[in-house]
């Protein structure tokens, strides 16, 4: 997997409340990279992600976990219960906790649009409709069949000074992050930003987003 030290050029973390999370517009683009491609009985009742050498990042191969039901996912989503549906762990960024760099992934369920044949490791746009409580997540499009035909690179996002300090210092290290960046992405006017727990954070959670 590609990878680099550079921070990316645009993004400044702040630990505040002002660069948390921002409310969501009703529809949102983002670009990620597949995680995991679930059948339906997997995306009903969760399963047991395991990662793959391929998935190596800074030399580490990312956590294996288990994987919650993707039950709001298709509520939302208005699932009809067709067997044959496919649904996806779309990865938005990478994220660790201390300098062992026992690194985690932060993704979320999709649904897979019936017309796209989305696998692991693709590089994938996702639209998400949300509605209150509602958030309703396909992958509509293939980009790329992965990291190295898109030319993309998992960057380090850019740490506050606090966090490099830690970083320096602490034996046990400090926090950080690593989204993806690909040549694309700024040219065709998508944006990072904070997403999921790590939103804002000295963690830096940032994806790329646009609206349609």
């Amino acid at each position: 997997m590609k990878t680099s030290r550079l921070a990316l050029p645009t993004l400044a973390v702040l630990i505040s409340s002002c660069a948390s999370e921002p409310p969501p517009p009703p529809e949102e683009l983002f670009v990620g990279q597949v995680q995991y491609v679930a059948t339906a009985e997997e995306a009903k009742h969760g399963f047991y992600y395991t990662a793959k050498s391929t998935e190596t990042i800074y030399g580490v191969i990312p956590a294996s976990s288990d994987v919650p039901p993707a039950t709001k996912l298709m509520a939302s989503c208005g699932y009809d219960g067709n067997a044959d549906s496919k649904f996806a762990l779309v990865r938005l960024y990478y994220f660790w906790l201390d300098a062992s760099k026992s690194i985690h992934s932060f993704a979320r369920w999709t649904m897979v649009a019936p017309v796209v044949a989305a696998e692991r490791g693709n590089i994938v746009e996702v639209d998400v409709h949300t509605r209150g409580s509602d958030r309703c997540a396909i992958v509509t499009r293939v980009r790329a069949p992965d990291l190295d035909a898109a030319e993309c690179e998992y960057h380090d996002n850019k740490l506050n000074v606090l966090s490099r300090q830690l970083n320096r210092f602490s034996p046990a290290g400090g926090p950080g992050a690593a989204s993806m960046y690909c040549p694309f992405l700024e040219a065709e006017g998508w944006k990072l930003r904070p997403i999921g727990p790590f939103a804002g954070s000295s963690n830096g959670g940032y994806a790329w987003a646009k609206t349609p």
